[in-house]
């Protein structure tokens, strides 16, 4: 995302994307762990969760809301 920008609440993310902003975030992220095609965000002090390949709008704003992009 850059240092000097913001993510958007208003965009639609792809896995790799939320996967950036994780890791700018201090999220560290397991592509081997998860069932099928799904990574695991994971950070100290919050719930580890699963992210997909496709991202439907709900878990969209699941994410966004785990990762405090508002």
């Amino acid at each position: 995302m850059g240092k000097n920008k913001k993510p958007s609440p208003d965009k639609f993310y792809t896995r790799d994307e939320f996967a950036s902003i994780a890791l700018e975030e201090g999220w560290t992220i397991d592509k081997t762990r998860g069932k099928g095609g799904h990574w695991w965000f994971k950070k100290e002090g919050k719930s580890p969760f699963p992210v997909p390949k496709q991202i439907g709008i709900g878990l969209q704003e699941n994410i966004k809301k785990r990762l405090n992009i508002r």
